[in-house]
């Protein structure tokens, strides 16, 4: 901004001298064709008078309307970047409103999580994993409950030795975590929470409130709730628009704080058209 304003004094210092140049060269002419002696007529008073302001006054105003010109400039860069300002304050604002309203809602999620401490994993007669909460007390003989961040813990352990393990099992605990209603606490507070992150639009302040949800909530309980959000949108019927909309919104947010913050094998759990969905939507956003 120095150097621009030095700019403009350099530039208005030229047209002044020009101007000055000019005038002089008007009254050296003057006085070698007229003289130096005063005159006693006070007509030829007027009529100097007449000429001089003749000549000057052009002058003198194209002085004044490039200084008025440049004021202008001036004020009009003063005027955005006050505008500039008072929108970045704004959008600041903005975000320490939303941002303290998702860190509220996800240590209420956390809490109700680390709530959930009487789930328990049996295999059925398939194979195939059931798990299930239970409100009474353990019986004799009966699989000890573990709670919930502990049994998707598990389902990340099974899904890294897939190759190993038989379909039903993996089946299982897609539907048991995935598709079952027992635990709608990983669909409700993040929906809140995906609603609230979609407002922000500043991108550096997306990714810095994405890093803090990232390690707040951790990579396996991120990763089932981008994969509930995505279950949720495909049997949600087509005419629910914003129900569905809803949904797709929790998908692709949640995901986009995994894409920031794993490293690619994670998203190995997501199907192709889990995938599909995502990719369009960042192909979309970065036109």
């Amino acid at each position: 901004m120095d150097t621009k304003h030095e700019k403009n004094r350099n530039y208005i210092f030229k047209i002044a001298s020009i101007v000055g140049l000019f005038l002089s060269f008007i009254l050296i002419n003057f006085l070698y064709q007229f003289g130096v002696t005063p005159s006693d007529n006070i007509q030829t008073w007027n009529n100097t008078a007449s000429i001089i302001n003749s000549l000057v006054s052009p002058s003198i105003a194209a002085i004044s309307l490039i200084l008025l010109y440049n004021i202008w400039i001036d004020n009009r860069e003063e005027l955005q970047k006050t505008k500039e300002a008072l929108s970045e304050q704004s959008a600041l604002h903005k975000y320490n409103i939303i941002e303290n309203t998702i860190l509220k809602l996800t240590n209420q999620f956390n809490d109700e999580i680390d709530k959930v401490d009487n789930v328990q994993c049996t295999l059925n007669k398939q194979g195939g994993v059931l798990i299930k909460r239970k409100y009474t007390a353990l019986k004799a003989g009966e699989v000890p409950l573990q709670s919930l961040r502990t049994v998707v813990d598990d389902y990340f352990r099974v899904l890294g030795n897939r190759s190993e393990l038989k379909e039903e099992i993996l089946i299982g605990y897609n539907d048991a975590l995935v598709k079952s209603e027992q635990f709608e606490m990983l669909t409700s507070l993040p929906l809140c929470i995906s609603k609230l992150a979609k407002g922000i639009k500043i991108k550096n302040l997306k990714n810095i409130l994405h890093q803090v949800l990232f390690s707040m909530i951790g990579r396996e309980l991120l990763l089932v709730i981008a994969k509930r959000a995505f279950h949720q949108y495909e049997i949600t019927n087509d005419y629910k628009k914003n129900e569905k909309e809803k949904f797709k919104v929790m998908f692709l947010e949640f995901i986009e704080i995994l894409d920031e913050n794993c490293d690619v094998n994670d998203l190995h759990v997501f199907n192709l058209d889990e995938l599909c969905l995502y990719t369009d939507y960042k192909y979309k956003n970065s036109n």
